[in-house]
């Protein structure tokens, strides 16, 4: 990669995914969620370490 390319981390919205990808912007997402279907092969994925649930909603977040 360049001085100029730009990497889009992402949360799991899967619509930045493919908007970066279509304008061939390098995605990196967890390999957690959908979005490692939609990565796979065409981007990096990082592996989790663990999960916490948290919060009053107890939504399971991926901790890196």
């Amino acid at each position: 990669m360049g001085a100029n390319d730009h990497v889009i981390v992402l949360r799991p919205r899967l619509v930045h995914a493919i908007e970066s990808l279509s304008a061939g912007i390098p995605v990196v997402a967890t390999d957690y969620s959908a979005c490692t279907e939609l990565v796979r092969d065409r981007g990096e994925l990082v592996k989790i370490l663990t999960t916490l649930t948290v919060g009053s909603n107890l939504i399971e977040q991926a901790v890196l």
